[in-house]
């Protein structure tokens, strides 16, 4: 069964036109923060919505991705990269390039099945998350590196 948008079965010109303009005129109607940090978070997760749609919808994938990279950039602006920008690039590198790689390697010389090859894959390639930032936290040393 496929999903069938109603924008799909009209002329969505209009109502989007109708949109955009009441959005161009909200920031000058509610100028006190609060209002304005309110309606920023409703439409961030309304942008949220309407791409899980996009996906689902038309795509028929159900996936997180897009919350994923929401999140990693919030993280990203509460914890800047700060410090050796050379020591965050080889982390990176490392973290990101290196370890697939090699996992690659040794998948191939052992000669794992294409399931197990790429969860293999997978698993290398995700970012080392919360637990290099724990174990800076907990010993006090490059916390800015690891966030």
């Amino acid at each position: 069964m496929r999903y069938d948008p109603p924008f799909r079965k009209s002329n969505g010109l209009i109502p989007t036109v109708i949109a955009l303009a009441v959005l161009a005129v909200l920031p000058f109607v509610f100028t006190d923060s609060y209002s304005r940090h309110i309606l920023i978070l409703a439409f961030v997760f309304a942008i949220v919505a309407s791409n899980w749609d996009l996906s689902l919808g038309f795509g028929g994938l159900f996936n997180f991705a897009h919350v994923a990279l929401f999140a990693v950039g919030g993280i990203l602006v509460r914890y800047r990269p700060q410090g050796d920008m050379k020591v965050i690039a080889y982390v990176c590198l490392a973290s990101l390039v290196v370890h697939p790689c090699v996992v690659w390697a040794m998948g191939t010389w052992t000669g794992l099945n294409r399931d197990e090859f790429r969860a293999a894959i997978l698993t290398a390639s995700m970012a080392p998350g919360i637990n290099s930032y724990i174990f800076a936290s907990l010993y006090g040393r490059v916390q800015k590196v690891a966030a």
